[in-house]
C-alpha cells in the first residue's frame, strides 16, 4: 500500500536512523513543522542538516525548518539551529554573501529574542537562560548593533549574574576593536582570579578583528596565559581563524621550546587543522604526520581530514546554496 504525505518517519525518534525526505514529502511535512513535538523537530533538522552536507539533499531544507521554528519552540531545539547557523557563518568570507546572510539570520532571530527578552526572570527554566545567553552571542558575533551596545553597557556596570556577565564579555571581546582588546589583556594580565583569568583570555580567543586575532595566537603560544590553557585557546582561536592559527603554529611544531609534550603537539596539530575548509591543509597535516608522527599515532588524524573535507563542501555547496535561498526569499 502507497501511503500518501504527509508521512514522518522515526516519530519519537526512537531509531537510530537518518531520514531522507525528498520532493513531495518533505514538502508536506514543512507547513507541519512548527506543531511536532520537539524531539520530532530536533530530528528533522539534524537529518536535513547532514543530509545537505552529504549532498544528498539541499540545504533549502535546513533552512526552511529554521525559518518555520516558532518562537516558544522548545529552546533545545532553538540552540540546535543557532548551531547550525553559527557553523555556516563561520565559513563565510567577509563580503556581500556574508552580510546578507547575516541580515537574514538576524531578522529569523528576532521573534526569538523578542519571545525570551534580554534579560533573566525569576524562576525561569535554566535551559531558557542557557539559550538566551546563545541568542545573545549569536547576535553579536553577526553584527547586532543594540546586542553589543548593550553588552558593553553591562560589562561595564556590572550588572547582572555571574554568567550574564560571561556573555557579555564574551559579546564585547567577539567585536573588540584594538583599545577594547588591549583593557580585557591588561584585565586579563592583572587579575588575580583563575576562573576571570580563564574567562578573559578565552573570550579575547574569540575576537573577530584578524589583526587582534594575530595577536592573540602569540599570546596563547606565552607564558601569559594560565598554565595548561594554551590548547584550549589555540582551539578556540582556530575555530574563527583556522588557517591563520595554522600557519603561525604549523612552523613551531617541531620547536622543542613550545609548551607541549609530543603527544599535545599532535593533538593539536589535528584540532586545529579539522577546523579548515582548504584543501591544502589536508597535504600540511599529512606532511607533518610523515615528519613528526609515529605511524601508530596517526589514526585521529583521519577524523581531521573528513572534517576538512566535510568544511570544504560547506563552502563550495552549502553556502551558495543558501544564497540562493535568501536572494529567492521575498524582500
Amino acid at each position: 500500500m502507497r501511503l500518501s504525505p504527509p508521512l514522518l518517519v522515526n516519530a519519537g525518534q526512537h531509531g537510530y536512523a537518518r531520514v531522507l525526505y525528498r520532493g513531495e514529502t518533505f514538502d508536506s511535512l514543512r507547513p507541519r513543522f512548527g506543531s511536532l513535538s520537539a524531539v520530532d523537530q530536533l530530528g528533522l533538522l539534524n537529518d536535513a542538516w547532514a543530509f545537505a552536507l552529504a549532498g544528498e539533499a539541499p540545504s533549502s531544507h535546513v533552512m526552511d525548518l529554521a525559518a518555520l521554528l516558532p518562537a516558544d519552540a522548545n529552546p533545545v531545539v532553538w540552540n540546535r539551529v543557532l548551531k547550525v547557523v553559527e557553523e555556516l557563518d563561520r565559513h563565510y568570507s567577509d563580503g556581500p554573501q556574508r552580510t546578507a546572510y547575516r541580515r537574514f539570520v538576524l531578522s529569523l532571530l528576532a521573534p526569538l529574542a523578542a519571545q525570551l527578552g534580554p534579560h533573566s526572570i525569576a524562576n525561569e527554566p535554566s535551559n531558557v537562560a542557557i539559550l538566551r545567553g546563545q541568542l545573545l552571542e549569536t547576535q553579536g558575533r553577526l553584527g547586532d548593533a543594540a546586542v553589543i551596545a548593550s553588552a558593553r553597557r553591562q560589562l561595564e556596570s556590572g550588572a547582572g549574574s555571574a554568567a550574564e556577565q560571561r556573555t557579555a564579555l564574551n559579546i564585547v571581546a567577539a567585536q573588540a576593536d584594538t583599545a577594547t582588546f588591549d583593557a580585557l589583556l591588561s584585565r586579563a594580565r592583572q587579575t588575580a582570579d583563575p576562573l576571570e583569568k580563564v574567562h578573559l583570555f578565552r573570550a579575547l580567543a574569540g575576537v573577530a578583528d584578524p589583526a587582534l586575532a594575530r595577536r592573540m595566537i602569540d599570546v596563547a603560544l606565552s607564558d601569559q596565559v594560565p598554565a595548561g590553557s594554551n590548547e584550549g585557546l589555540l582551539e578556540e582561536l582556530a575555530h574563527w581563524r583556522p588557517d591563520m592559527t595554522w600557519e603561525v603554529l604549523a612552523p613551531r611544531l617541531d620547536d622543542p621550546q613550545l609548551p607541549f609534550s609530543k603527544t599535545q603537539r599532535w593533538q593539536i596539530a589535528g584540532e586545529i587543522a579539522r577546523y579548515s575548509s582548504q584543501l591544502q591543509r589536508i597535504a600540511d597535516l599529512e606532511a607533518y604526520e610523515t615528519r613528526s608522527v609515529p605511524p601508530e599515532a596517526r589514526k585521529p588524524f583521519l577524523e581531521s581530514v573528513a572534517s576538512i573535507r566535510s568544511n570544504q563542501r560547506i563552502v563550495s555547496r552549502v553556502l551558495p546554496e543558501v544564497d540562493r535561498w535568501i536572494a529567492a526569499r521575498p524582500s
